[in-house]
């Protein structure tokens, strides 16, 4: 693209001349441009087929001194002969010139898919942005911006709502946004263009204005419909040994919308803070998030057993709220205070769409123990076999593939929804551990496993209350023997 256009000639017998034009504007989806020689007009300008004319009766005319055949680029760049030979011209040359004028407003070409349809759009000017004239033009119902990028040190084209999300960019660095467009995101066009100085559209009034949005952690508060219920805490389990089996972690997490919020975590026993002091840690992959993993055996050590409320107080974008993450029942581990129950312990490690946050990077680790069951194990074995030719057969491999049974007994919705929504969608590890009298086998103990299927809900009439069933297998596939 070529917004202004270096014009040298020998007019008649007038010695050689060069002038530069700035566009006047575009005809037929290209550049125009004149240039005067005492009191004649000269208009370069395009026939959408394959010809650059020069008349001097106006864009589109039939006074044709000069024109240039067989070129449909978006600048005529040619000399003579290539500028057919012109009654009025010994010398006709045409180059890439540069202005340095800015444009108040700016025409848009945009060329559609499928081809050729296409439309100019007339632009509105804003508020300078980065010290360069910045223009607004509205495209299937949005609001592009077209501005000057200082960090990359491009023109971009982007939508009003987010800046930084480009559609299309040049690296031109003249004071208007004229030069070769890149498409970055398709958006229906197939070629987005600046066409020269335009007309300002004068019938809409429209000023950029930028606004953060914020959000909110969610907290519900459940209303009362007559059916009592007793709260309903997790039960959490420490002991001074090294056994992770024996050790229930509970960890918190929240995203804020800036850097000048602000953002607490605490425990309270029985309504009164803890000694126990939690450490904030920030996500490695997301900015203004932040999490607290909560070690029962350190709360056990230094605040004894009873029961805990996590709380999370913030300050975001001036609202201040404190909510409580979680109820907790803090026992010492023993075989009597584990018996019927059963536990997941997880890590997260991905990008969890439903928290709004990326792990990844951080490997959060948390614990949820429940009155329930797992095990039940199946091996699943996959027996392949091979017959030789005296009939003989003969193992090839053999490969246990566990899965094992998890089921819980009928319990509150936030036992479920943390089950069902966190743990079983989001966790990058997991393990299983049962402290059932009656299990068959003692040896679940932090066991790695990964969800195999979908997880089964059981609801009961005329009760809140409802049960989880899930089958998990062997995380690692190594149970097997071969050739």
């Amino acid at each position: 693209m070529c917004e202004c256009l270096k014009i040298t000639y020998q007019y008649i017998d007038d010695p050689e001349t060069t002038v530069t034009a700035a566009t006047t504007g575009s005809f037929n989806g290209f550049f125009t441009w004149e240039f005067v020689i005492g009191a004649v007009t000269f208009s370069i300008w395009h026939d959408l087929f394959d010809n650059w004319y020069v008349t001097t009766d106006g864009v589109g005319g039939s006074a044709i001194v000069t024109g240039l055949k067989a070129n449909i680029n978006q600048c005529p760049l040619a000399s003579m002969p290539v500028w057919l030979a012109s009654p009025v011209f010994n010398t006709f040359t045409t180059e890439e010139g540069v202005c340095n004028t800015p444009c108040s407003c700016v025409t848009v070409f945009l060329k559609f898919k499928p081809m050729p349809s296409f439309e100019e759009i007339s632009t509105t000017t804003l508020t300078p942005i980065n010290g360069y004239n910045a223009y607004a033009f509205v495209y299937s119902s949005f609001i592009f911006v077209i501005y000057f990028n200082t960090t990359i040190q491009s023109w971009v084209v982007a939508e009003s709502t987010d800046l930084d999300v480009f559609y299309a960019q040049n690296n031109s660095n003249l004071v208007c946004p004229f030069g070769v467009w890149v498409p970055e995101i398709d958006f229906g066009v197939e070629l987005f263009d600046v066409l020269g100085c335009g007309e300002c559209l004068t019938s809409e009034d429209r000023d950029l204005r930028e606004y953060k949005a914020i959000k909110l952690p969610e907290i519900f508060e459940e209303e009362d419909r007559g059916y009592f219920r007793c709260c309903c805490p997790f039960n959490v389990l420490a002991s001074q040994t090294g056994d992770s089996w024996k050790n229930d972690i509970t960890s918190a997490w929240i995203k804020l919308s800036d850097p000048s919020d602000s953002v607490t975590c605490f425990l309270e026993k029985n309504g009164v803070a803890t000694n126990y002091l939690t450490t904030q840690i920030a996500f490695p992959n997301e900015v203004n998030a932040y999490y607290w993993t909560v070690n029962w055996k350190d709360v056990l050590a230094l605040d004894g057993a009873g029961c805990f409320e996590l709380k999370i107080s913030y300050n975001i974008s001036g609202i201040i709220e404190t909510f409580t993450w979680g109820v907790y029942h803090l026992e010492p581990f023993s075989i009597n205070a584990a018996l019927n129950t059963a536990r997941l312990r997880v890590k997260f490690n991905s990008h969890q769409e439903i928290e709004g946050i990326d792990f990844s990077g951080a490997n959060v680790e948390d614990t949820i123990r429940f009155y329930g069951f797992i095990g039940n194990r199946q091996p699943n074995t996959e027996i392949d076999n091979i017959i030789y030719q005296n009939r003989e057969m003969q193992k090839v491999i053999r490969e246990n593939l566990n899965k094992y049974e998890v089921h819980t007994e009928p319990t509150c919705e936030e036992h479920i929804r943390k089950l069902t929504d966190l743990y079983l969608l989001s966790e990058n590890k997991m393990f299983i551990s049962d402290y059932n009298a009656h299990n068959h086998s003692y040896r679940y103990n932090d066991l790695p496993v990964i969800l195999e299927e979908t997880a089964e809900i059981t609801y009961f009439d005329f009760s809140r209350s409802a049960s989880l069933k899930c089958i998990v297998s062997d995380k690692f596939k190594n149970k097997r023997s071969f050739y």
